[in-house]
């Protein structure tokens, strides 16, 4: 996933100054909103012109192995051994997909007999990518160990300024149907970050949107991109953890 992160953060607007807290925009109509009775105002502080992109956890079974990604064209025959940290084969699959594998951090391997199997990345040893399975963070682990992705609503970011944990409000992605038939309320929790959001300031994100692909998801299809910017605020106070008792109970054994 980092190195997606550089490749599409080269593309965007970086901003390597400090976060800037500004009063709230008058404009925006909070009452019409809707927000719910736990969640003020009083506590949310502006990001001007969020610029976001969207990453993901592919499917192997949905995968081509033939074509262009990245920079190399595949001709659907090349095979890649993915490795344990102690250089055990976790299987052998398909080179693009093992490029993807490791632009995005983290995937979903093909039943073998066994059922699909999440794996993330953890680092390089002598060169060579090293994998984990993955048990209750079935969609990817952010930062840290354990600390699962959630879907649609975790974003990365530059830990200098979006803290691990830190809730941010996006208006204009309350209401959107997302593919479990839910309703999005707006708010994100930041639990990842990547080599190329280092120093890159507060308004450059990656929102997290599960097993749907970077190019055809929810945001994408709202029009979310790291060329338009967005209105969003940092939430902080009794409203950020009533946000995030929100998303314990809509997430439960993964949050």
């Amino acid at each position: 996933y980092g190195l997606l992160a550089l490749l599409i953060v080269s593309c965007g607007k970086s901003d390597s100054s400090p976060e800037t807290h500004v009063s709230i925009p008058e404009k925006l109509n909070w009452k019409g909103l809707g927000l719910s009775s736990d969640i003020s105002e009083d506590d949310m502080t502006n990001i001007p012109n969020l610029l976001p992109t969207m990453y993901y956890t592919p499917k192997e079974a949905d995968a081509s192995c033939k074509g262009g990604y990245g920079r190399r064209k595949f001709n659907g025959n090349e095979k890649t051994k993915l490795l344990d940290p102690e250089g055990n084969t976790i299987a052998t699959v398909c080179s693009r997909y093992a490029s993807m594998l490791l632009m995005e951090g983290s995937g979903i391997l093909k039943d073998r007999g066994q059922g699909e199997i999440a794996v993330n990345y953890g680092g390089k040893i002598r060169n060579q990518p090293r994998y984990h399975y993955l048990n209750r963070c079935k969609f990817g682990e952010g930062i840290r160990k354990d600390l699962c992705l959630l879907p649609y609503h975790t974003i990365a970011a530059d830990n200098k300024v979006h803290q691990i944990d830190e809730i941010i409000f996006v208006p204009e992605a309350r209401g959107l149907a997302l593919p479990d038939g839910t309703t999005h309320d707006g708010f994100f929790i930041v639990r990842d970050t990547g080599g190329a959001f280092n120093g890159i300031g507060s308004q450059r994100v990656d929102m997290f949107v599960g097993t749907d692909p970077d190019f055809s998801n929810a945001f994408q299809r709202a029009g979310f991109h790291h060329k338009r910017p967005m209105t969003a605020f940092k939430v902080i106070g009794s409203s950020a953890e009533a946000v995030k008792e929100k998303l314990r109970a809509q997430f439960g054994e993964i949050y």
